[in-house]
């Protein structure tokens, strides 16, 4: 038997989305993570011992809206205690997903958020150099100064001021 990780987790949840035509398990395993860090009483409920069969139960009849490919895979991320590393598997999910779509997923860090003309101009831009449509996704962080970082697959664009001192710093060594 294979190990139990993030990403062997993130397969098995993408190929069952798939094969199930589950298209929303993305945003539906982004919403459970929200109510587990929102309500304690929900979170404490998930770590106890009651079976799993109630738990998904109760997940079912709280938010009938929730897919059962999401709750399956959320309640399987609490059993094997993966529930930090579950951003992870989402966003492997998600990458897997727009891979099979033919497009990119941008995480864009600014100190601001991006309008929309200004992610419209972005997401041409890096369309055409990618030759591939980008989603553009943008994460406030403080830390970013004077420009953006773009995270896209493996590759990361820094243009912020801060990635051009550290460029011609490392150019001038």
């Amino acid at each position: 038997m294979g190990q139990i990780n993030e990403k062997n987790i993130a397969n098995a949840v993408y190929l069952l989305a798939k094969e199930q035509k589950s298209q929303n398990v993305v945003d539906d395993l982004r919403f459970l993570v929200k109510s587990v860090k929102e309500v304690s009483e929900f979170r404490y409920f998930l770590f106890s011992s009651v079976k799993i069969s109630e738990k998904e139960n109760l997940i079912k009849k709280s938010f009938p809206k929730v897919g059962d490919v999401a709750v399956k895979s959320f309640l399987t991320v609490i059993r094997y205690n993966l529930l930090k590393k579950v951003n992870k598997i989402i966003n492997i999910v998600e990458s897997l997903q727009l891979e099979e779509s033919s497009s990119k997923k941008a995480v864009v860090e600014s100190v601001v958020k991006m309008n929309k003309s200004q992610i419209t101009k972005l997401k041409d831009v890096l369309s055409k150099r990618l030759d591939k449509s980008v989603e553009i996704e943008n994460v406030i962080n403080s830390k970013v100064k004077g420009g953006l970082k773009i995270k896209i697959s493996d590759l990361l664009i820094d243009v912020s001021v801060a990635g051009k001192i550290k460029q011609l710093k490392n150019n001038l060594q």
